[in-house]
């Protein structure tokens, strides 16, 4: 969210109001249509915003009428999912019984997929099946020849690379009726993942997890208020939720609980991260590993600023206020037992979080500083899921009229429901909390080396920040290995 873009806006309107008022007018000027409506059902940087709730509601249904007629040819829509991430933990991405079951999400997807099927006069089927077993079994169809599988849903890490590297994808910009600059599509991804005007892959509100994907900062509210630190939503709300801003409000805040003068697991820290958000904090600072300028990709890792960047990120975790984990959930049960003020995750292990007594709240990882236009909340690699299209399709236009039809509808029925489920694990709801939230998800971004694990360069990285390591002798032994990795990833889009 440009959040300096939204103040120059709403400073506009504050002018044009005052203006009016000089004028002696007595018309509101939320009132005047001449004045456009700037509010995005936020508030953003002190000021109020109109309620979501008093908006027009977007007619879904009039919507989905208004598409071209659909002449599939069979009677099902056959879409590889999976309910469950790895028998971990659940997040439905369609509706795992035949009726309500009073569930909210699982109630949402049914609905949308009641009013995709209605319109189209199709039956949605959904194969269910790990992540882990996903690709093989994709893959075996697609080889084989049939046309079986008209959707994939499937992991970044373990599905989607595996069928890009396998040439088993169809390029998206040849798809008739899907439009990827439509709002339930991400924007970051797309901006991200398209080449040389081919894309393969791209997310939005056509899967759940696309709210669990992205890294937030939590936070211990009565910690906060113990310690005196300013809310991290004021702080967001007037742009001075920064890295420097946090790196001071976790100063001076170990203390040795067990009195046993050694810094171990069951002492209080400022920031209990999680096992894999150390790049998350890179990444959130405007960094990159490789930049597109336009159709070319450039690795930035040795630039001046993402080395400064980094270097700030190393000082930040060289610290005793910093826990350092030893297994990986060490660093949640710290925060989860209020032994740690703020905890850096992505938010597909906030279920985790369930059995948590104190209130937290949510805010986007923050800026480096406060010219930074936007934030940058890294996408989970692995959690992750991709809309991706099996190059075996036969009938493309009626599967690209189908899918664009599934994403619009999960925009306005499952996607506010996955927010609000999101907001139920914690012990309070407020309109911060959402409104921050949406903030995090919408800001979901990309690093085409790290999502696609360039010579293994990303995860490498993670270790030399938790352990404050050299930065320049760590890339020294990688530079031939990462651009053999992206000479290959470029001849897909050849």
């Amino acid at each position: 969210m440009k959040i300096k873009l939204l103040s120059m806006i709403l400073a506009l309107v504050l002018s044009l109001s005052m203006l009016m008022s000089a004028c002696a007018n007595d018309t509101d000027p939320a009132d005047d249509p001449d004045i456009p409506d700037t509010s995005d059902g936020s508030e953003q940087n002190g000021d109020k915003q109109d309620d979501p709730e008093e908006e027009k509601p977007f007619d879904i249904r009039a919507a989905m009428e208004a598409l071209p007629e659909c002449t599939f040819a069979g009677d099902e829509f056959l879409i590889a999912a999976s309910s469950t991430y790895e028998n971990v933990f659940t997040i439905d991405q369609f509706a795992t019984d035949d009726q309500k079951n009073g569930s909210l999400v699982h109630d949402s997807l049914f609905d949308r997929d009641a009013l995709v099927e209605e319109i189209f006069g199709i039956t949605l089927v959904y194969d269910d099946m790990l992540d882990s077993a996903m690709y093989n079994k994709i893959g075996n169809s697609i080889r084989s020849g049939d046309d079986t599988y008209s959707l994939v849903l499937g992991a970044m890490s373990s599905v989607a690379l595996n069928m890009f590297n396998n040439n088993l994808l169809y390029d998206i910009n040849e798809v008739p009726h899907i439009d990827l600059s439509q709002p339930w599509w991400n924007e970051n991804s797309i901006d991200n993942f398209q080449i040389n005007d081919k894309i393969y892959m791209a997310t939005g509100a056509i899967t759940n997890r696309y709210v669990y994907s992205p890294y937030a900062v939590l936070f211990n509210q009565q910690l906060i208020d113990d310690a005196a630190l300013d809310s991290p939503y004021e702080l967001l709300e007037n742009n001075e939720w920064t890295l420097e801003v946090f790196a001071e409000m976790i100063e001076d805040t170990y203390r040795d609980l067990n009195a046993n003068d050694a810094i171990d697991l069951e002492d209080f820290y400022g920031l209990a991260p999680a096992s894999d958000s150390e790049t998350a904090w890179y990444f959130a600072a405007g960094a990159t590993l490789l930049d597109k300028v336009e159709d070319e990709l450039i690795f930035t890792y040795l630039d001046d600023n993402n080395t400064i960047i980094l270097e700030e990120v190393l000082a930040l975790y060289d610290s005793d206020n910093v826990l350092q984990y030893e297994q990986t959930y060490d660093s949640i049960d710290a925060f989860r037992e209020g032994r740690a003020i703020f905890h850096s995750m992505a938010l597909c292990d906030i279920t985790m979080l369930n059995d948590m007594e104190d209130e937290y709240g949510i805010v986007p990882m923050p800026k480096y500083d406060s010219y930074q236009e936007t934030f940058y909340s890294n996408a989970n690699r692995y959690i992750s899921t991709m809309a991706l299209l099996p190059s075996s399709i036969v009938d493309i236009d009626n599967v690209g009229l189908i899918i664009e039809g599934m994403a619009m509808t999960s925009q306005y029925t499952s996607l506010d429901k996955q927010y609000e489920q999101v907001l139920l694990n914690r012990q309070a709801l407020d309109a911060q909390s959402k409104a921050s939230l949406i903030t995090v998800v919408e800001s979901t971004t990309y690093d085409l080396c790290y999502a696609f694990d360039m010579a293994g360069m990303p995860e490498r990285l993670r270790p030399v920040i938790k352990s404050a390591g050299s930065y320049a002798s760590f890339y020294a032994g990688y530079e031939s290995q990462l651009e053999s990795a992206l000479e290959d990833f470029m001849e897909h889009y050849e």
